[in-house]
């Protein structure tokens, strides 16, 4: 099928339905669409160096959209107790897809639910690790340094709720 343009009108106009990709093998033309996806995954709050045991979670949802080699998540993770033995910095597991191996970490808005924050910190956000499908903590505020949130900042009640994009 070829479609020419030659009016005003649409070029590309479907009646009670949408565009559907089937292909099995992404084309090796970066200028076309042949990638798209909805669906779920599950956020998972943890920490880097030895995860918690006993870790219950209040709500524990996540929807994403893959459009050719970007991905969207949206993810609320809010803990009802945060379980026993975690070390290191927090994190957000689980994401649907491996981010690219190159380029900048993509940074993304999480907004903090009721975690101790480090004295001095007045704002938190997230970014994507390369080569990865987990979310790094990250909070900063006026004046002071960057510095990475442990477990030991969490409470039973955490929540991060966000909306990342990053590429794969």
């Amino acid at each position: 099928l070829y479609i020419d343009q030659n009016g005003a009108a649409p070029a590309i106009e479907v009646d009670g339905g949408g565009i559907k990709f089937t292909n099995a093998t992404a084309s090796s033309d970066v200028n076309t669409l042949d990638d798209y996806e909805e669906g779920t995954w599950t956020p998972v709050f943890t920490a880097l160096t030895t995860p918690p045991t006993g870790v219950t979670y209040a709500t524990q949802t996540g929807v994403y959209t893959k459009v050719g080699n970007l991905v969207t998540v949206f993810f609320n993770v809010t803990l009802s107790a945060k379980g026993t033995g975690g070390v290191g910095e927090i994190r957000i597991t689980g994401l649907p897809f491996t981010s690219s191996a190159s380029g900048a970490n993509p940074r993304g808005s999480i907004d903090l639910g009721s975690v101790t924050l480090t004295s001095g910190k007045t704002a938190v956000t997230g970014a994507v690790i390369n080569s990865n499908t987990y979310v790094g903590i990250v909070e900063y505020g006026t004046g002071a340094a960057l510095s990475n949130p442990t477990w030991a900042n969490a409470v039973n009640t955490s929540s991060f709720v966000g909306t990342l994009s990053y590429t794969v």
